[in-house]
């Protein structure tokens, strides 16, 4: 038997032709054909695809990073088919043998954590099918291991501890920062999440603005911490003082005096002048001190005040250069004021020469210098006011007739010397 020669893209007949029988030399000769025909090819295609997809364990997706897209790979085989042109049996062959997935690491998203870490290579043939995976992310799991309070207290004080009959003082402020020691750990294994074993983030304390108290300055315009506080920080106290500003006060007086003078300077035997009109007006200054800095807070005197009109006083037979004082307003910056009010005797009418000397009882009483004419029966001035009426303290007499004769009596001298100087002319 001779076994057939392959031919390339061909297939034959037989795959072995000849005989196995005993020949002599009485054998016939043998032929036997052997046939090559092409096969019949067929060829099919088959992908495998693998799809990974991403998404959150509660479906819930508002207001967290966005999920990676779905991951795919494919991968693709072609199938041989060739049949035999003979006796028609099929041959298949598929190419390529075998193929692979590939390693896909999972991506990471902020803040959550997937149950798988990665999606691992496949080697994959044409008898493999699709497949699926699905791959979910889940927040850490934070657990509280302890928690520490840390205290800011702020106390308002009187500096000497005094409080009765004072404003009421402020309330005590207390404020608190709550830390927590807290664990994060993987949702899937429950695994601590490596420096995740830690207290939480410093925190800052309220600094607060001393409130006020009328008539009280504080030693701490504002008080508490500004610094950050954390778990290992102590607790704090703070304490404001009050105490009474310092008041320091004085005065000042501005006078007015109005001074009424003759303007002769001469008094006797005339009205007796008014006394001194005189006002003052007071101003309180005053200054008001920080009892901490002895700063100055405040400096104020007390406003203007006013002095009114003074008319001057009427006196008989004399007129004053000033009608009035006016109004005016003084401070406490003003000088002392004075003023004077003089008086000027009336101008005397001039009398008329009787025609008849015998008039008035036939005697003329000559004016004397510096005093009215006197008549027989006319009451003398003095100092203004009429004499009339009024005694002598030890006698009981009317100062009337004794001043009265005394003028007559130096009338009539007069009249005589004048007489006397006539008749010696």
């Amino acid at each position: 038997m001779v076994s057939t020669p392959a031919l390339k893209g061909f297939i034959y007949s037989v795959a072995e032709a000849g005989s196995t029988a005993k020949v002599n030399y009485d054998s016939t000769n043998t032929v036997y054909d052997v046939y090559y025909k092409a096969p019949l090819i067929e060829t099919l295609q088959k992908s495998v695809t693998r799809t990974i997809y991403y998404v959150y364990v509660d479906g819930n997706t508002e207001g967290k990073p966005a999920l990676p897209k779905p991951n795919q790979q494919t991968v693709n085989f072609t199938e041989t088919i060739e049949i035999n042109p003979f006796d028609g049996s099929i041959k298949s062959e598929w190419s390529p043998k075998t193929e692979a997935f590939k390693t896909v690491p999972t991506p990471l998203l902020s803040g959550f954590y997937p149950d798988q870490e990665s999606i691992q290579g496949k080697e994959i043939t044409h008898n493999d099918s699709d497949d699926e995976f699905v791959v979910r992310y889940a927040a850490p799991l934070v657990n509280v291991k302890e928690t520490k309070d840390v205290h800011q207290t702020i106390y308002y004080v009187y500096a000497d501890g005094q409080t009765v009959g004072r404003p009421e003082l402020p309330p005590t402020d207390e404020q608190v920062l709550q830390f927590e020691h807290i664990v994060v750990r993987n949702p899937w294994n429950n695994a601590v999440i490596p420096g995740t074993d830690i207290w939480g983030a410093p925190q800052k304390f309220t600094v607060l603005q001393t409130p006020e108290i009328a008539g009280f300055v504080p030693d701490l315009l504002q008080a508490g911490s500004g610094d950050d506080i954390t778990h290992d920080s102590h607790d704090l106290e703070f304490t404001v003082q009050y105490a009474p500003v310092i008041t320091e006060t004085s005065d000042k007086t501005v006078t007015r005096t109005i001074h009424y003078r003759y303007a002769d300077g001469q008094t006797a035997g005339r009205p007796t002048l008014p006394a001194d009109n005189v006002e003052q007006r007071t101003f309180i200054h005053t200054v008001v001190r920080n009892p901490w800095t002895k700063e100055v807070i405040s400096d104020k005197w007390t406003p203007a005040q006013e002095l009114p009109t003074v008319v001057s006083p009427t006196i008989k037979g004399f007129t004053p250069d000033r009608s009035e004082i006016a109004v005016e307003q003084v401070n406490y910056d003003s000088d002392d004021l004075n003023y004077v009010v003089t008086y000027v005797p009336d101008k005397q009418p001039d009398q008329p020469t009787p025609e008849h000397p015998g008039d008035n009882g036939g005697v003329d009483l000559p004016e004397q210098e510096g005093r009215p004419a006197v008549r027989p029966g006319q009451q003398p001035e003095v100092n203004g006011h009429s004499q009339r009426g009024q005694r002598l303290p030890q006698t009981g007499n009317q100062q009337t007739a004794l001043v009265g004769l005394g003028l007559l009596t130096v009338g009539l001298a007069g009249m005589l010397g004048l007489r006397n100087k006539r008749r010696h002319e």
